[in-house]
């Protein structure tokens, strides 16, 4: 019996050693490659979010790891990270993943008797078509006013001759319309969720000045400023080096004064449409109508070791005093949203922009041939 006793022991202690020795992880417990994944995405957030000075890394990570009981490989480990972008209240903050890596995440989630089930393919996603900008000119008191719609844009291209193409395209707009000699304008960014600050700033320069017009603050401070100057946009970096990161093709457009300024906002006004907002604010002559602006931060991606993208909140937007809108951007002249087409005469928010701007002293005393 003793023998018999000592066998099992023994045998036990075999198992146990094997199990040990990093054979099979307890089944409660990540994969040393799963938790270094999600170790090293914790270690991303921290370094560079926006909140890093402010979260409670501890919790963050205790409830990450938690979540993340059990995971295999890297996808097993993606709902834990989102818990933990959720922790740090960045309401901006995501983790991007491709068509192939939400479909391993779904697969992974799914008992294994499901696994053959039929399921609903996503449907595509199409490639929009990308609209151009687009101007108007609208009569007031026997005064001509131009309008210019801003377009959406997707993310600043890698190809400098696309992105130019877009500068030139919006200072050409700008540059007809000036030539109806208008004694004000109205800037419509409202609904637009463009991702191409460079190209949109060097296009529309001629109405910004060639001054610093805004930047952004990471958590410690550091400001990076944002130029334009003779048809150019980019950025001035923390030792004053300047990079530029759109430009015109052929001669900018100078404007022989400062314009009378509408800027038209909405709550969809978001990503670089919000950035380029900012700029215009502080500006001379301007006036703000419509909806608040509510996120007015920077945002960067930074590459997982599969490819699946964290995106953070790096800094706040600021305008070209330094001042920077946490709380969101209010327009002097708040109209909330009304429905209506933004190209009907019924236009609550041009409306108001066009009374505003036929008090000001251009348009009651216009200057001639002022150029713009």
């Amino acid at each position: 019996m003793a023998r018999k006793l000592s066998r099992m022991i023994l045998a036990l202690a075999l198992i146990t050693s094997a199990n040990v020795a990093g054979q099979t992880p307890p089944a409660n417990e990540a994969t040393p490659a799963a938790k270094a994944y999600l170790q090293s995405a914790l270690d991303i957030m921290q370094e560079n979010s926006f909140r890093k000075k402010s979260a409670d890394w501890n919790l963050v990570r205790q409830k990450a790891l938690k979540a993340a009981a059990g995971a295999e490989i890297p996808a097993d480990t993606y709902e834990a990270i989102r818990i933990a972008l959720r922790e740090l209240r960045d309401g901006r903050a995501s983790l991007e993943l491709s068509k192939e890596q939400r479909d391993l995440e779904i697969s992974r989630k799914q008992p294994k008797t499901d696994q053959n089930r039929f399921q609903i393919p996503r449907p595509s996603t199409a490639a929009e078509v990308q609209r151009g900008p687009e101007g108007y000119l609208h009569r007031i008191g026997g005064q001509t006013v131009a309008r210019l719609i801003v377009p959406a844009y997707d993310a600043a291209v890698a190809e400098s001759s696309t992105s130019d193409l877009r500068a030139t395209q919006l200072q050409k707009v700008i540059a007809d319309l000036a030539a109806a000699n208008p004694c004000g304008w109205i800037i419509d960014l409202r609904g637009n969720t463009t991702y191409d600050l460079w190209s949109i700033l060097a296009g529309m320069g001629p109405l910004l000045g060639d001054v610093i017009v805004g930047g952004f603050r990471d958590a410690d401070g550091n400001l990076v400023k944002w130029f334009y100057h003779d048809g150019k946009s980019g950025i001035r970096d923390l030792l004053g080096v300047e990079h530029d990161l759109a430009r015109i093709t052929g001669p900018s457009y100078r404007p022989k004064s400062t314009a009378v300024l509408a800027v038209l906002v909405d709550r969809k006004t978001t990503n670089s449409a919000g950035a380029f907002a900012i700029t215009l604010r502080g500006r001379p002559m301007t006036r703000f109508f419509g909806e608040q602006i509510s996120n007015l931060s920077a945002t960067d991606k930074f590459a997982l070791s599969d490819g699946a993208n964290l995106v953070l909140t790096v800094g706040l937007y600021v305008d070209r005093a330094g001042s920077d809108y946490p709380e969101g951007l209010t327009p002097e002249e708040v109209i909330p949203l009304s429905g209506r087409n933004p190209r009907a005469g019924e236009d609550a928010v041009i409306h108001a922009a066009l009374g505003w701007i036929g008090e000001q002293s251009d348009c009651i005393n216009p200057r001639t041939n002022s150029g713009f």
